[in-house]
Parts: C-alpha cells; structure tokens; sequence
C-alpha cells in the first residue's frame, strides 16, 4: 500500500516536465499597499496546488485580468475584480502568468 507522502513524491516526479503556474501571496504593507507577491510556481491539479516539496488546498483561484469598468451585483464580486487587478499587475511586472490562491 501506498503513502500519501510517496504518492505526491511520485507525482512531482512524473509532472517533472510539465509547465507550472506562477504562485502569488497577498501582502499588505504601508509603503507598497495591497499587492499579490511571487512566491514560487506550482502545479494546479484541481483543489492541490503541488510544489517541489509542499501539496496545498486552493482556497480561490484567481487568474490575472483586467477587471475593466462593470456594475457589481455583489461586494464579493467587487472584491474578486480588485485581487484579480493585483494578479494582472503582479504578472505585468514579472512577465509571467500568475496564480494567486490561498491554502
């Protein structure tokens, strides 16, 4: 029988040349403001983001995009646009695709 720990080993290994998504933290400072920070890449396999060495939940999956002038129907929604906003200007500035998801 199998370990949960062998597995995930056994799966960074087979998705070794498989490209990864760029992982992103909210920081929040006086100087800088509100902003989604590089933290590593990952591999999102549905509700896991692999790395080398760690396996996290994704809490809210956030793809990089203009959140462009709409109507909200919900202040959630508002929120959502304004964390994508950072992801776009975290990836803009990096040149890369960013995926910011909480674990």
């Amino acid at each position: 029988m199998s370990t949960a720990s062998g597995l995930l080993t056994q799966a960074v290994q087979d998705l070794a040349g498989a490209p990864r998504e760029g992982l992103g933290e909210e920081k929040d400072s006086r100087w800088r403001g509100r902003r989604i920070v590089r933290v590593g890449e990952a591999w999102h396999l549905g509700v896991i983001l692999l790395t080398d060495t760690h396996a996290l939940a994704t809490a809210e999956v956030l793809r990089a995009a203009d959140p462009g002038r709409r109507g909200y129907t919900a202040e959630s929604a508002r929120a959502r646009a304004e964390r994508r906003a950072l992801a776009s200007a975290a990836a803009s500035a990096k040149g890369m695709s960013c995926t910011s998801a909480g674990a």
